[in-house]
């Protein structure tokens, strides 16, 4: 409770309200509780001189809570300017015009000591303290921290709502049934991150030439995590310059969803110039303020956030329509990633749980859940990474472990390009170890890594080449280096169990050959990617020494195992262990597309990328 100088003819005071001292020495209360309580500037102005000082007024509004406003110090020379907002606040203005001009002459001579602090954005404060768009404050809250949202023009999500029990069950759980929503998840997950990591703002584009398979479940399941999700409350493409901007520092610290580049608007060019100017603009978390409505209150226009976008096409065939070229950087800051193969039976799902034959009914009972449970997940990860100790260095720890993994080049470009799948890993191992997310690392990391290979596809798609024969060996490294879906049938074998055999990419095993990786048909094809085929892939292998075979059938890339648990024989590419271990380091790196023996091997092994 704050008093005024007994000099001064006011007095204001929560249970008594504002008081003035009659001639006779007497106190006359003239209103409701109203105080000045000291002046705000705003928290990320480059220096005072460009820093708007607003004055900071608390009172009681009509149901007696308490209330907080500010306003530019020039209001106060207009009682109607004054008087008008504490009434849109909810204050009860005196009805008597003497008392109204003794509140309009308090509020324009009071005098307060009180420094605040004037946040703009929703976000991390510091490392302690996060601010969420409903104003509450998680951690340590800073003192004298005021947060002004500015008068968005679009639909303001609820932050909270359902349970985080709810949000576990009915939208993380279904989850592990798609690597997509697994992966748009994590990366909700991550946006939380920026900051501690120092990493730069990301678009990632999902596309898919078949309609409803699943894009834009994909993003409200991420969505969720952070607010509310429903198709209604999703932005599109069809954004102004201004709006772009503004909506990503509203969206500081959070997940931003740009659904349907359908609704890009103008031509091919006017669309093409868009989406790559929005990629370096949203990269660069710096923007100019235009409209009228941020430039009144706001001098700056930052933010840290990642965009979730969906499509038809992905962004290289938008680009390449309006016979634009894609530059590294913004490849690098844009990326595309597929939603799901053309011949996907259940869309974005790999599978659908049992006693579900539909995987739209499936989809639905997960976009329900969506609407209803959200919000408290991201509300737990930042609640536990303020309490957390030691937060960044276990971070950058998984992403070279997902780098690792997933077999990434040292080149820088490709370190950059894998640090936002890096990010997710790490975020997503964080909300398994604090139970957020129902997931197991095998889980996430395979989701991850597979994702991650076919967003690097598309790349090497748009450069016009296909994967070399070196890339190939090593995404097959990559794979048998995971041993989270390889089972290791060896009497000799360290770890007992893993994957079922149902289940297994692949097994272990050693016989009179020595050591091989048995790889099932299927999940070499899923490894290399659709646009390898397997025969002449296997030819080129066998040559290659990597295959052992028959020997009545050296000509034939499979051989025929025993699997325990697997009944017959059937046959595997069975990969040499000792052969894959004596490549060089240096053939982990892209072959010269250029030359005679990788055309060949293109030519003979590659098809045509279907809609790329």
């Amino acid at each position: 409770m704050n008093y005024h100088d007994t000099a001064t003819p006011f007095k204001t005071s929560p249970d008594r309200g504002l008081r003035i001292r009659d001639r006779h020495g007497k106190w006359r209360r003239i209103c409701d509780y109203v105080e000045v309580a000291g002046e705000a500037r705003e928290e990320q102005a480059s220096s005072a001189a460009n820093s708007k000082v607003l004055v900071v007024i608390n009172f009681n509004d009509s149901h007696g809570q308490r209330q907080q406003t500010t306003m530019a110090r020039r209001y106060l020379l207009k009682p109607r300017e004054i008087l008008g907002e504490l009434m849109d606040k909810g204050f009860n203005v005196p009805p008597r015009d003497r008392d109204v001009k003794l509140l309009c002459t308090y509020l324009r001579t009071a005098t307060a000591t009180g420094q605040y602090t004037l946040a703009c954005r929703t976000g991390w404060i510091n490392r302690r303290c996060y601010l969420r768009p409903d104003g509450e404050f998680l951690g340590r809250p800073t003192p004298h921290i005021i947060y002004r949202a500015a008068n968005s023009q679009t639909l303001s999500p609820k932050i909270n709502g359902g349970s985080l029990k709810g949000w576990i069950e009915q939208v993380a759980t279904p989850a592990r049934h798609s690597k997509l929503l697994m992966v748009f998840i994590s990366v909700s997950f991550g946006t939380l991150l920026l900051e501690r990591l120092d990493l730069e703002s990301f678009l990632l584009h999902t596309f898919s030439k078949r309609s409803s398979v699943g894009k834009t479940l994909a993003e409200l399941a991420a969505l969720s995590v952070h607010c509310e999700a429903k198709r209604n409350l999703l932005h599109h493409w069809d954004f102004t310059k201004a709006s772009r901007e503004e909506l990503a520092a509203e969206h500081c610290d959070r997940l931003l969803v740009f659904d349907e580049t359908g609704h890009l608007i103008g031509d091919s060019n006017h669309a093409s110039a868009t989406v790559q100017e929005t990629a370096f603009r949203i990269a660069a978390g710096v923007g100019r303020l235009r409209s009228a409505v941020w430039a009144k209150e706001h001098k700056t226009c930052t933010w840290r956030t990642v965009v979730i976008s969906s499509g038809e096409r992905a962004i290289v065939q938008i680009v390449d329509e309006a016979n634009r070229q894609r530059l590294q950087g913004d490849q690098v800051r844009l990326l595309d990633i597929p939603a799901c193969s053309d011949k996907a039976p259940y869309g974005v799902f790999e599978s659908v749980p049992e006693g579900i034959t539909s995987p739209k009914r499936f989809a639905k009972r997960i976009q329900g859940a969506c609407a209803l449970h959200y919000g408290h997940p991201a509300r737990e990860f930042v609640t536990r990474m303020v309490a957390m100790h030691g937060l960044t260095k276990r971070c950058r720890q998984w992403m070279r472990t997902f780098n690792l993994k997933a077999t990434v080049s040292k080149n820088s470009w490709e370190r950059r390009f894998a640090e936002r799948f890096a990010l997710a890993y790490a975020a997503g191992r964080l909300a398994i170890e604090w139970e957020i997310v129902p997931w197991s690392q095998r889980e996430l990391l395979d989701a991850l890594v597979t994702t991650y290979a076919a967003a690097r596809s598309v790349v090497r798609l748009a450069e016009g080449r296909e994967k070399s024969t070196n890339e190939i060996i090593a995404d097959i490294r990559m794979h048998l280096r995971d041993r989270s879906r390889i089972r290791d049938l060896r009497l000799t074998a360290r770890h007992k169990g893993g994957p079922t055999v149902e289940d297994a990419d692949g097994f272990i095993k050693e016989d009179e050959h020595g050591v091989y990786y048995a790889v099932k048909k299927a999940a070499l094809a899923r490894w290399v990617g659709e646009n390898v085929d397997l025969t002449s892939l296997g030819k080129q292998l066998l040559d290659g020494g990597y295959l052992i075979t028959d020997k009545r059938s050296r000509r034939v890339p499979t051989k025929q195992v025993q699997i325990p648990g697997i009944a017959g024989r059937r046959r595997y590419y069975c990969i040499s262990r000792e052969r894959l271990s004596n490549v060089k380091k240096s053939s982990r790196a892209t072959q010269n597309p250029n030359s005679v023996g990788n055309r060949a091997f293109l030519l003979s092994c590659c098809r045509a990328h279907a809609g790329a």
